[in-house]
């Protein structure tokens, strides 16, 4: 075992589910990977050691590394009638918009990840929109920016949203946030803060600091503004 290893599996808690030791150790694992690289894989050494569901979504799929797993299919369609909804409401907005988009950040959002992504730009890029503007939706939703459907399953199941905090701050689980800011610029709402939304979701089953400072705060991804590396 390396000395880099050994390091890792001290601070291992098999079957912890606590936040703090949780984000101790997502920040150990950044450490380990190239600084160059945002989005990579848990190593190896964690995932065996606290058990590969602790690092898996267990309902949704966001970015390509759990892409087309049968059990998180049960959301896509819902990830479909979020984006209709964002374009319905959004004047002058078409698919044919968001594509020209975000293909556009394809070569920059794919040297995000620390492993090829074996998928054609047309199914790389529709990922991309997919995942981005179910986020946006969701948080918006939650928000009461956007009114929720009385028959909306997600908002109807209390249940889910803790399930989805988790599933979206798992480091396997993100796309990068300048993709997010594009489609949320492309359907932004008056006055609308793309970071003070999500953390407003997240803070509901994850409290966080009374005095986090939102001007400026950054990051790579949803989980990166969570952690003490997120720049303010």
């Amino acid at each position: 075992m390396s000395a880099e290893e050994d390091r890792l599996w001290n601070i291992v808690r098999p079957n912890s589910l606590d936040f703090t030791s949780g984000t101790a150790l997502i920040e150990e694992t950044e450490k380990v990977v190239e600084e160059c690289t945002c989005l990579t894989r848990v190593p190896k050494l964690l995932s065996n050691a606290n058990g590969i569901a602790h690092y898996e979504p267990e309902i949704v799929s966001i970015g390509p590394y759990h892409i087309g797993k049968k059990h998180l299919d049960m959301i896509k369609e819902h990830k479909w009638y979020y984006l209709r909804c964002l374009i319905s409401r959004t004047d002058g907005l078409n698919i044919e918009h968001l594509f020209q988009a975000i293909t556009s950040l394809e070569l920059q959002a794919r040297e995000c990840y620390s492993e090829t992504i074996n998928l054609q730009t047309h199914d790389f890029v529709e990922m991309l929109i997919l995942d981005g503007c179910f986020l946006i939706e969701l948080f918006r939703k939650d928000e009461g920016l956007v009114l929720s459907e009385e028959n909306d399953p997600l908002f109807s199941m209390l249940w889910i949203l803790p399930i989805f905090c988790r599933d979206f701050l798992k480091l396997e689980n993100q796309i990068p946030f300048f993709v997010l800011e594009r489609l949320f610029e492309l359907s932004k709402l008056p006055e609308e803060n793309l970071t003070k939304s999500a953390l407003d979701f997240f803070n509901k089953s994850l409290p966080l600091p009374q005095n986090l400072v939102l001007d400026g705060l950054v990051g790579m991804h949803l989980l990166d503004l969570l952690l003490p590396n997120g720049k303010a």
